[in-house]
């Protein structure tokens, strides 16, 4: 149905330069596939390309997989403003799916380390043991 480039990033390091491409296939269906070019001063390079995407998470879990995986540097944020622009049914609904993590995540509570006694509670409620390690500042 359509292709499009989702976004384009150059790096560079003391040794090489090149350029990202994030890229959009939509089918028919509606379908969704993902793939990523790199490309330097002799050569572009596919990595495999992700498809079946068919929900707001399903896209979502894929950019993060690119992100992990192949070392890729994009964020929904970053790439939805695109996205609408060329797919605005499927595209609001990803920016809609961001608002809502968003507003969910800034409502828990702030992450703290468990302390030593809630690791050994936890671990006899689950009937195994648990690997606690000391500091050796505390020790």
């Amino acid at each position: 149905m359509t292709d499009f480039i989702l976004q384009t990033k150059r790096h560079s390091t003391m040794l090489s330069i090149w350029t990202e491409e994030l890229h959009c296939h939509v089918d028919k269906d509606g379908e969704i596939t993902l793939s990523v070019s790199k490309t330097d001063s002799e050569l572009t390079e596919w990595l495999p390309e992700l498809g079946g995407i068919r929900t707001p998470s399903d896209f979502n879990r894929a950019i993060e997989f690119l992100v992990d995986e192949w070392s890729g540097t994009w964020t929904l944020d970053e790439i939805v403003d695109v996205l609408v622009e060329n797919y605005p049914s499927f595209g609001n609904k990803v920016r809609d799916s961001i608002h809502q993590k968003k507003s969910i995540t800034s409502e828990r509570q702030p992450k703290r380390r468990a302390s030593e006694f809630e690791h050994k509670k936890f671990s006899q409620d689950i009937g195994e043991e648990l690997i606690v390690q000391i500091p050796l500042k505390l020790r």
